[in-house]
């Protein structure tokens, strides 16, 4: 007897659809990403070194720390199961130290103005976490190197736009000292705002490049305490490339570094408080994770306002 090919079909369908509750056999379980809010900051205490430098604001007087609590509120209601700062991971143990002894009321944080006490510290009490965590790494700059090869290629368009952007810079930055810290923060973490503090790189640092590269430079291996090491000196030719792969190169790291330290089937939500520039790379690294899920901070900061 002839068996009609629809109804066979037919069958099959039903058993996977009823029987197997709709499942397949070869279906994946289910992950669950670890949401991840990046605060890109200004840094608080303006030490000077970044290359657009923030004028000074007082951030320890009476009006900014009501500000500040502002501010921590609105981080509170992420509710991070861990708080990352910007400090090397070298300073883990000294950090974690002092936090330990903020928490018993033997660290005083009322004269430091860095964005790692008045924000990291605050928050993660706050939210009655027994630690807080570093994740910065180590990294070269060669921001001087890059105004040599400026000089030394003559490129006046270069030096124009750096001139423009530090203008730039100066006029938004007067602007925000009529702003309260909540709406500073705000400010700093808008999609333009981040891309303007990445184009440093993107734009401007990559033009410095020799018309005609003539350098030919080889790894150099030598061993260090028994392990063995690959240097390269930076190019001259290529300085402007040299430095923008330097800055990526030492967000991979902080980026491993938080990678290294989230516990996937723990934390549910972290927070990453860094200072702006790094905003733009970091989130191009989370958003590319199978492990991570971003979620924009001015969604946070603004919530319920």
């Amino acid at each position: 007897m002839q068996v009609n090919r629809n109804m066979i079909v037919t069958i099959l369908t039903f058993i996977f659809t009823f029987v197997l509750g709709g499942k397949t056999l070869a279906e994946p379980k289910s992950t669950t990403k670890t949401k991840i809010m990046i605060l890109g900051v200004y840094h608080f205490d303006n030490p000077g070194l970044d290359v657009f430098k923030s004028s000074a604001f007082d951030h320890l007087s009476e009006n900014a720390q009501k500000e500040i609590a502002v501010v921590n509120r609105q981080l509170v209601e992420f509710k991070p199961d861990k708080v990352f700062i910007e400090q090397d991971v070298t300073r883990q143990s000294t950090i974690s130290e002092r936090y330990r002894q903020y928490l018993k009321g033997e660290f005083d944080i009322t004269n430091k103005a860095n964005e790692i006490y008045q924000l990291g510290f605050k928050v993660a009490k706050n939210l009655k976490h027994k630690n807080i965590y570093t994740i910065d790494a180590p990294g070269i700059f060669p921001y001087e190197e890059l105004l040599a090869g400026v000089k030394r290629y003559g490129l006046d368009n270069v030096t124009r736009e750096i001139e423009d952007r530090t203008a730039r810079y100066k006029k938004s930055d007067r602007a925000d000292a009529t702003r309260t810290v909540l709406e500073r923060l705000v400010n700093t973490n808008r999609p333009k705002k981040i891309l303007e503090y990445h184009e440093f790189y993107n734009d401007l640092a990559i033009q410095v490049i020799s018309s005609t590269p003539t350098h030919k430079l080889e790894p150099k291996r030598e061993s260090n305490n028994g392990v063995e090491q690959i240097s390269v000196p930076l190019d001259p030719d290529y300085i402007g490339a040299e430095l923008t792969a330097e800055w990526y190169k030492r967000n991979i790291k902080i980026y491993a570094n938080l990678y290294k330290k989230v516990e996937h089937s723990k934390d549910k939500r972290v927070l990453l408080i860094i200072g702006a520039g790094h905003v733009r790379i970091l989130k191009h690294l989370f958003e590319d994770s199978s492990k991570f899920e971003l979620v924009d901070a001015n969604s946070v900061l603004m919530l319920g306002r």
